[in-house]
């Protein structure tokens, strides 16, 4: 992902000196590690070394933070630059003209830096800070850079993007020298094309990551012996009115999905299901094992929770679900004072990626103890089907009540599967199906004798027996 006569140590410096810079506060060590990606040990012997030349100082609070010795250079870097002093009466006429802030920025490989700016008294105020530097794609500057760009610029901002393109190419070309020729289509394709990019339309990187990428797919479907081949551009401004309504709605589910996802977790189906990544190449970028990111891959794939919509879940962290059963079983008037038996999935108490769900739950202050239930599928579904009977007297054995609202509202919509018609399509909403299981199978019941006759008229709630009651 870089060049061969780049110093990776030295890189890894820049790119944590960049975190502090953008942070604006100081950051602890594995604050740093979390957000580079980079092994802790790596990170702290950088951080020390940087600390040696006053590059990096650090709080006595253990936290890490620019040094002094990076202002000296600035200042060194200021007193180099005289445009500022030309430019400076030009700007304030610019100004005093349009009634609109105006700003001194140069382009710089793929970024924007602010040299000087003059702010307006008006309504319509843009502040960069000087000296900022910020991607050329996001900037009304940079916006104003590219669509007067010229070729010699835009081989420059390729050469830029380089590393961009090799990465995104990587994982969908197998070959080395395939990816070599598969790099130059790409840039052909940008050279060939940079006159239709139009900023209002997305990012430059947008823009340059849908060409490369749909390059390389259609290169790895002719190796395949596939013909369609896909766009090298974003896709039409103007698609028909099927294709439109058709593109909203898969839009908006992906975003309602991907939202519901912590910032780790979207970035991670974008490296698998968008970039094509390997399982491999992204637990070594993101030093942690391949079982950790299937893991993180699995539980991206079921969300749990309840939303209001259908089969939609809700991700919610495992002390503050804790806390919420917790203030529900000591505020419920029907619930306040009983023994509640929790009954849970097994997969809560796996440990093969740190400590488990039934762990988090267990600690203070909610103390919720959870047993595994019995998640046998066939020999649950029975016990549904055993306590749709009566019993001997008459009552009967399964009693669900109005407040039960998703209950009612999913049980009766399951269907059978058709390649297992023993069972049911698992594809369903099924998540109050299996914890009403799991609760069955803690006092599994015999089939029922058969009767012939109607049950005689009785109490069906039975309201004089003790009643059990499980945290599901």
């Amino acid at each position: 992902m870089v060049d061969g006569n780049i110093i990776l140590s030295v890189a890894k410096a820049m790119e944590l000196l960049q975190i502090l810079s953008q942070a604006g506060k100081p950051l602890l060590l594995k604050e740093l590690t979390a957000l580079c990606g980079y092994p802790k040990s790596t990170v702290f012997g950088l951080l020390t070394t940087m600390r040696a030349y006053d590059v990096v100082t650090q709080t006595p609070d253990g936290r890490y933070t620019l040094g002094l010795r990076l202002f000296e250079y600035g200042r060194q870097v200021e007193r180099s630059w005289d445009i500022s002093t030309v430019a400076r009466p030009y700007m304030e006429h610019l100004c005093r003209q349009t009634g609109a802030s105006v700003m001194l920025s140069v382009c710089e490989g793929g970024s924007v830096i602010t040299l000087d700016q003059v702010e307006t008294r008006g309504s319509l105020r843009v502040v960069s800070d000087t000296g900022s530097r910020l991607p050329i794609y996001c900037t009304s500057q940079g916006k104003v850079f590219l669509a007067h760009m010229s070729r010699t610029g835009a081989e420059a901002l390729l050469r830029h993007y380089a590393p961009l393109m090799r990465y995104i190419i990587a994982p969908i070309v197998p070959d080395a020298q395939d990816r070599e020729e598969c790099l130059s289509d790409a840039a052909l394709r940008v050279w060939e094309k940079f006159g239709t990019y139009d900023p209002a339309r997305g990012s430059w990187t947008a823009w340059l990551t849908a060409l490369t990428r749909n390059t390389a797919l259609n290169r790895a479907r002719k190796k395949s012996g596939g013909s369609e081949e896909l766009s090298g551009d974003l896709p039409s401004a103007e698609p028909t009115p099927e294709e439109r309504l058709l593109q909203q709605e898969r839009r908006q589910a992906l975003e309602r999905a991907l939202t519901a996802l912590p910032q780790r977790d979207r970035l991670l189906f974008y490296r698998k299901y968008y970039y094509r990544q390997s399982t491999a190449q992204i637990a070594a970028e993101l030093g942690t094992t391949e079982r950790a990111v299937e893991g993180r891959l699995y539980r991206i794939k079921e969300l749990y929770g309840c939303t209001g919509r259908p089969n939609e879940g809700l991700r919610i962290d495992p002390v503050e679900q804790a806390r919420r059963i917790r203030e529900a079983e000591q505020n419920d008037p029907v619930l306040r004072g009983r023994v509640i038996h929790g009954v849970a999935d097994p997969a809560i108490f796996d440990e093969s990626r740190g400590e488990s769900i039934a762990a988090m739950m267990e600690r203070s202050p909610n103390f919720l103890h959870w047993k595994p239930g019995d998640h046998t599928r066939l020999a649950g579904k029975m016990q549904f089907h055993y306590r749709l009977n009566f019993d001997a007297d008459g009552r009967p054995m399964l009693q669900v009540f109005n407040t039960c609202k998703h209950f009612i509202r999913t049980l009766p919509n399951l269907v059978y599967d058709e390649s297992n018609v023993e069972d049911i399509d698992t594809r369903q909403e099924d998540h109050i199906y299996d914890e009403c299981r799991y609760v069955l199978m803690e006092n599994p019941i015999s089939p029922p004798a058969r009767r012939t006759a109607l049950p005689p008229p009785d109490d069906p709630l039975d309201l004089h027996r003790q009643a059990r009651f499980y945290r599901i």
